[in-house]
């Protein structure tokens, strides 16, 4: 299973803001880093998020909640949801409108993690990986040499020296 990192967080998070606005910074560096291990949590020898909806659920609920930066806490937990799932071959099919209600719903305190865990399983599908064979069919070293230009002018715009 592949987790998000803390700094990966942080680079969502700060592409968001680049991308759509808002404040930058973090309010709480000890508390960020307490999120992103959060779906690592176990204790007494036993996870306390087994499952990766579980999991994808203890992420999402924690950055929703705990307003760890300045600006943008929400779109940071649902794009940092959406990438984890990625990772590890999901996606969610819900559309925007139903994932600004189930953001704002967990952002408000309106749900518990069980119920977080449930709507992001029923919500999200499989991503088929496609197969390196059906990614290379049709490919052959004359076809990939005629597609490439291995000349001197390589790189050069045409009509400079």
């Amino acid at each position: 299973m592949r987790f998000v990192s803390l700094s990966e967080i942080v680079v969502i998070h700060d592409r968001i803001i680049a991308e759509i606005g808002g404040s930058t910074g973090i309010r709480e560096p000890g508390l960020l880093v307490a999120i992103a291990e959060k779906p690592l949590a176990g204790f007494g020898g036993q996870e306390l998020y087994p499952s990766l909806f579980d999991k994808a659920a203890a992420l999402f609920e924690a950055l929703c909640n705990y307003h760890v930066f300045v600006d943008g806490n929400k779109r940071t937990a649902i794009t940092a949801l959406e990438y984890f799932l990625h990772q590890n071959g999901y996606h969610l099919t819900a559309d925007k409108s139903q994932k600004e209600h189930f953001t704002l719903d967990t952002a408000m305190n309106n749900t518990d993690l069980k119920k977080i865990a449930t709507w992001i399983k029923k919500h999200s599908k499989r991503t088929p990986k496609p197969t390196l064979n059906k990614l290379l069919k049709g490919v052959t070293p004359e076809k990939v040499q005629g597609e490439i230009d291995w000349g001197p002018d390589r790189g050069k715009e045409k009509g400079s020296k």
